[in-house]
């Protein structure tokens, strides 16, 4: 979670202000590397900061809805802050707001199949032939299990944060 400092209501427009993290968003900083890979250590801190922001996030009965890379921020000590809870919401209405829920290259696939096949119907093609990545030489067996559960195609297989 980042600092806050302020916020504001006017009508139905809501406004937070918080601390300015100079290293900008995780996926500027992924881009920057090019075809470069970023050591086991460091990719295991940015996952941990990532599930422990998002198991706090949880704890408070708050659902993000859209965890992207653009929404990660990285401070000076390059340290991991989720951003954007511009569609978050309390857990008792996920449910409800399932039609809108984010970015659709990045909604899990029974997400993708209640939003429809028309729009979606190419990028659902390498999910329904289990297509993925290839894993790194390098990969821990344990990292490389992790990830394919979350890669499961039923939701109850995935962990959570």
């Amino acid at each position: 979670m980042k600092q806050f400092v302020a916020a504001r209501r006017k009508s139905n427009v809501y406004c937070v202000i918080i601390e300015y993290l100079l290293e900008g968003s995780l996926r500027a900083f992924l881009h920057k590397l090019e075809q470069k890979s970023l050591p086991l250590q460091e990719l295991t801190t940015l996952a941990l900061d990532i599930a422990c922001g998002m198991e706090y996030i949880h704890s408070q009965g708050v659902f993000h809805m859209n965890l992207i890379s653009e929404n990660i921020l990285i401070n000076q000590e390059f340290q991991l802050k989720i951003a954007d809870f511009g569609i978050a919401c309390e857990e008792v209405y996920r449910d409800l707001l399932a039609d809108d829920p984010g970015n659709y290259r990045w909604m899990p696939p029974e997400m993708i199949k209640r939003v429809g096949r028309d729009l979606l119907h190419s990028s659902r093609e390498p999910l329904d032939m289990n297509l993925r990545p290839v894993f790194p030489r390098d990969c821990p067996p344990a990292m490389g299990a992790l990830i394919e559960k979350c890669w499961s195609l039923k939701p109850e297989k995935r962990p959570e944060f």
